[in-house]
């Protein structure tokens, strides 16, 4: 239910890490491989200005697989 508020507000709760968290996150404490590479997608899309379609293709993903995490449609 909280997900669905913040996405109606346009507030995405991941965004709300500082990018030297979500670094620490992606290197020393996430063990979920998905997580891992969702979360070196928002650090390239938010943080480091790339398109998505690009961060997408650069993880060798389809635009549609990046769109979806962004949104936060996929778990």
């Amino acid at each position: 239910m909280w997900q669905e508020l913040f996405t109606a507000c346009g507030f995405s709760p991941i965004m709300a890490f500082a990018r030297s968290e979500l670094e620490r996150l992606y290197k020393k404490r996430e063990i979920d491989s998905d997580v891992k590479e969702r979360l070196l997608l928002v650090i390239k899309v938010e943080d480091d200005d790339i398109v998505p379609a690009r961060a997408a293709k650069e993880l060798h993903r389809s635009r549609t697989w990046a769109g979806l995490r962004l949104v936060g449609k996929v778990p």
